[in-house]
Protein backbone atom coordinates (compact mmCIF):
# COMPACT_ATOMS: atom_id res chain seq x y z
CA UNK A 1 0.00 0.00 0.00
CA UNK A 2 1.05 3.44 -0.90
CA UNK A 3 0.22 6.49 0.85
CA UNK A 4 1.23 10.41 0.08
CA UNK A 5 2.40 12.31 2.44
CA UNK A 6 0.21 15.85 1.92
CA UNK A 7 2.95 18.31 2.90
CA UNK A 8 5.95 16.98 0.88
CA UNK A 9 3.99 15.09 -1.88
CA UNK A 10 6.25 12.39 -0.71
CA UNK A 11 5.30 8.90 -0.75
CA UNK A 12 5.42 6.40 1.81
CA UNK A 13 4.83 2.60 2.35
CA UNK A 14 4.49 -0.34 0.44
CA UNK A 15 4.79 0.12 -3.10
CA UNK A 16 4.14 -3.50 -4.78
CA UNK A 17 6.57 -6.04 -3.06
CA UNK A 18 10.01 -4.09 -2.64
CA UNK A 19 11.18 -2.75 0.65
CA UNK A 20 14.08 -0.81 0.86
CA UNK A 21 15.45 -3.87 2.72
CA UNK A 22 14.54 -5.66 -0.43
CA UNK A 23 16.61 -3.42 -2.62
CA UNK A 24 19.40 -3.02 -0.44
CA UNK A 25 19.65 -7.18 -0.85
CA UNK A 26 19.12 -7.42 -4.43
CA UNK A 27 22.36 -5.58 -4.92
CA UNK A 28 23.80 -8.40 -2.54
CA UNK A 29 24.66 -10.83 -5.59
CA UNK A 30 26.83 -8.31 -7.39
CA UNK A 31 28.79 -7.47 -4.26
CA UNK A 32 29.63 -11.03 -3.74
CA UNK A 33 30.74 -11.42 -7.30
CA UNK A 34 32.84 -8.24 -7.05
CA UNK A 35 34.96 -9.21 -3.96
CA UNK A 36 34.97 -12.65 -5.00
CA UNK A 37 36.19 -12.05 -8.54
CA UNK A 38 40.55 -11.46 -7.45
CA UNK A 39 40.15 -14.90 -5.87
CA UNK A 40 38.73 -16.47 -8.81
CA UNK A 41 41.04 -14.90 -11.24
CA UNK A 42 44.13 -16.08 -8.77
CA UNK A 43 42.67 -19.62 -8.52
CA UNK A 44 42.48 -19.84 -12.96
CA UNK A 45 45.72 -18.55 -13.01
CA UNK A 46 48.43 -21.18 -14.69
CA UNK A 47 50.36 -23.38 -12.31
CA UNK A 48 53.66 -21.91 -13.45
CA UNK A 49 55.67 -25.13 -11.45
CA UNK A 50 58.19 -25.31 -9.08
CA UNK A 51 60.03 -22.05 -7.64
CA UNK A 52 63.77 -21.81 -8.63
CA UNK A 53 65.59 -20.36 -5.64
CA UNK A 54 68.90 -18.90 -6.70
CA UNK A 55 71.96 -19.59 -4.41
CA UNK A 56 73.80 -16.50 -5.03
CA UNK A 57 72.70 -13.43 -3.75
CA UNK A 58 74.98 -10.61 -5.91
CA UNK A 59 74.25 -12.88 -9.11
CA UNK A 60 70.53 -12.64 -8.55
CA UNK A 61 70.20 -9.03 -7.62
CA UNK A 62 72.67 -8.80 -11.00
CA UNK A 63 70.07 -10.95 -13.04
CA UNK A 64 67.00 -8.94 -11.57
CA UNK A 65 68.55 -5.37 -12.58
CA UNK A 66 69.19 -6.99 -15.74
CA UNK A 67 65.53 -8.60 -16.09
CA UNK A 68 64.09 -5.08 -14.47
CA UNK A 69 62.57 -8.07 -12.50
CA UNK A 70 61.81 -7.11 -8.63
CA UNK A 71 63.58 -9.90 -6.11
CA UNK A 72 62.41 -12.14 -3.33
CA UNK A 73 64.96 -12.33 -1.01
CA UNK A 74 64.54 -15.21 2.15
CA UNK A 75 67.10 -15.39 4.55
CA UNK A 76 67.11 -18.86 6.43
CA UNK A 77 68.88 -21.69 8.39
CA UNK A 78 68.74 -25.13 8.12
CA UNK A 79 67.84 -25.42 11.41
CA UNK A 80 65.45 -22.71 11.59
CA UNK A 81 61.66 -23.87 12.42
CA UNK A 82 60.08 -21.39 11.21
CA UNK A 83 61.97 -21.34 8.02
CA UNK A 84 61.20 -24.88 7.35
CA UNK A 85 57.15 -24.68 8.30
CA UNK A 86 57.28 -21.63 5.34
CA UNK A 87 58.99 -23.81 3.28
CA UNK A 88 56.73 -26.66 3.73
CA UNK A 89 53.53 -25.12 3.73
CA UNK A 90 53.47 -21.37 2.55
CA UNK A 91 56.24 -21.41 -0.60
CA UNK A 92 54.97 -24.40 -2.46
CA UNK A 93 51.33 -23.15 -2.13
CA UNK A 94 49.78 -22.09 -6.16
CA UNK A 95 49.15 -18.53 -4.61
CA UNK A 96 52.18 -18.44 -3.51
CA UNK A 97 54.32 -19.64 -6.86
CA UNK A 98 51.80 -17.47 -8.90
CA UNK A 99 52.98 -14.12 -7.05
CA UNK A 100 56.84 -15.37 -6.76
CA UNK A 101 57.03 -16.19 -10.07
CA UNK A 102 57.47 -12.32 -11.16
CA UNK A 103 60.08 -11.95 -9.27
CA UNK A 104 64.09 -13.16 -9.15
CA UNK A 105 63.95 -15.43 -5.87
CA UNK A 106 66.74 -15.89 -4.01
CA UNK A 107 68.17 -17.61 -0.78
CA UNK A 108 70.80 -16.86 1.69
CA UNK A 109 71.38 -19.71 3.72
CA UNK A 110 73.04 -18.60 7.09
CA UNK A 111 76.99 -20.09 7.05
CA UNK A 112 80.56 -18.62 6.98
CA UNK A 113 80.34 -17.45 2.95
CA UNK A 114 77.12 -15.80 3.50
CA UNK A 115 77.86 -13.63 6.46
CA UNK A 116 79.06 -10.91 4.49
CA UNK A 117 75.35 -10.56 2.72
CA UNK A 118 73.65 -10.97 5.58
CA UNK A 119 75.58 -7.68 7.06
CA UNK A 120 75.30 -5.97 3.44
CA UNK A 121 71.35 -5.95 4.08
CA UNK A 122 71.32 -5.94 8.23
CA UNK A 123 69.59 -9.00 8.50
CA UNK A 124 69.90 -9.91 12.15
CA UNK A 125 67.20 -12.60 12.86
CA UNK A 126 65.99 -15.56 10.61
CA UNK A 127 63.99 -15.94 8.66
CA UNK A 128 64.45 -12.27 7.52
CA UNK A 129 62.25 -11.70 3.69
CA UNK A 130 63.28 -8.83 1.93
CA UNK A 131 62.03 -7.59 -1.53
CA UNK A 132 63.76 -5.29 -3.49
CA UNK A 133 62.90 -3.22 -6.61
CA UNK A 134 65.28 -4.27 -9.77
CA UNK A 135 67.87 -1.46 -8.51
CA UNK A 136 67.66 -3.29 -5.06
CA UNK A 137 65.97 -0.51 -3.32
CA UNK A 138 64.19 -2.28 0.08
CA UNK A 139 60.60 -2.48 -0.60
CA UNK A 140 59.39 -4.75 2.09
CA UNK A 141 61.24 -6.53 4.84
CA UNK A 142 59.55 -9.21 7.16
CA UNK A 143 61.10 -10.76 9.92
CA UNK A 144 60.01 -14.17 11.50
CA UNK A 145 57.33 -16.57 10.19
CA UNK A 146 54.87 -15.06 7.89
CA UNK A 147 51.15 -16.16 6.04
CA UNK A 148 50.72 -16.67 2.58
CA UNK A 149 48.34 -13.50 2.59
CA UNK A 150 51.33 -11.19 4.07
CA UNK A 151 53.45 -12.07 1.67
CA UNK A 152 51.02 -12.15 -1.58
CA UNK A 153 49.66 -9.26 -0.52
CA UNK A 154 53.46 -7.60 0.08
CA UNK A 155 54.51 -8.58 -3.39
CA UNK A 156 51.84 -7.48 -5.29
CA UNK A 157 52.41 -4.02 -3.58
CA UNK A 158 56.08 -4.46 -4.49
CA UNK A 159 55.58 -5.22 -8.29
CA UNK A 160 53.04 -2.08 -8.34
CA UNK A 161 56.38 -0.24 -6.62
CA UNK A 162 59.29 -1.41 -8.91
CA UNK A 163 57.14 -0.42 -12.22
CA UNK A 164 56.75 2.95 -11.18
Amino acid sequence: MERTIPESGLKSGWKGSKTRAGEALSWLPLLVLILAFPAFLLSCAKDPGPLTWEPDAISAIAKAEGQKMPVLMLFSSPTCPHCKKMKEEIFPSKRFRVAAHQFVTVEVVANPQTQSIYEMFSVKNIPTILMLSPSSQELHRFIGEQTEDALVVAMQDSLKKSKN
